[in-house]
């Protein structure tokens, strides 16, 4: 036999015991031990690589907050509602064949696990994100910030409501829509008070926008009617 002559069955034979060896360790005690282990250190490198975003797109650095945002599979009615904008906005892109804008607002009093919610989806988020707060952009010395909130592929925008210049935060909306990107927002306002302090006069196309929106499926406001889970050990 030649040295270029293949060995095709001799090697698949060799491939097949080899697996079937790998198998047959896979079940015995030391090698499930060996799967727990990697599965854990995945689950640390996962955690920390998380960890290590939440500190670079500004998710607060309370305890709790961090410990939603490093969740993998968080539940909640608020979780629920940012996973449904995003599959709304990715089916809608995937049908138009471009970018589609998406806007919610969660609402609801302080302590319902808006900044939690928020904050998960900007750890999680595959491409550039970012969370601020509307009064701490609105405080902002420079535009940088408010170039890197227009500019994200995502926006968690938290606190609305509190800030010197609602007006500016309407025109960044605007901005984000017209680029096509997601946005999500949590305030301690009503939906009506959101709309009086955001959607009114030179606002009045947001509310347009919104509208269409809901018109294709999206409600814009998803309200957090229960009470505040703090002070009742934390858990959501």
């Amino acid at each position: 036999m030649s040295d270029l002559e293949p060995v095709g069955e001799g090697l698949v034979d060799v491939v097949r015991r080899h697996c079937e060896r790998v198998r047959a360790w896979q079940q015995t005690p030391e090698g499930r031990a060996a799967r727990a282990r990697w599965e854990r250190e995945q689950l640390a490198r996962a955690r920390a690589e998380r960890a290590e975003l939440c500190t670079l797109r500004g998710v607060p650095e309370d305890v709790e907050v961090r410990r939603w945002a490093l969740d993998p599979h968080p539940s909640g009615a608020l979780f629920d509602a940012v996973r449904e904008a995003i599959a709304w906005q990715r089916e809608r892109e995937e049908h138009s064949g471009g970018r589609v804008p998406a806007l919610r607002i969660l609402s609801g009093a302080p302590g319902t696990g808006k900044t939690c919610a928020l904050s998960w989806v900007v750890a999680t988020w595959p491409r550039r994100a970012r969370y601020v707060t509307a009064d701490t952009l609105c405080s902002a010395k420079t535009d940088e910030p408010w170039r890197e909130a227009r500019d994200a592929s995502l926006l968690a925008l938290d606190e609305l409501g509190i800030e010197a210049h609602p007006d500016r935060v309407t025109e960044l909306l605007l901005a984000r829509w017209s680029a096509g990107r997601l946005t999500l927002c949590g305030t301690n306002l009503s939906a009506s008070e959101t709309i009086a302090r955001y959607m009114t006069r030179a606002g009045e196309r947001l509310f347009d926008r919104l509208r269409e929106q809901r018109a294709r499926g999206l409600r814009a406001f998803v309200a957090a009617t229960w009470a505040s889970y703090r002070g009742e050990g934390g858990g959501l």
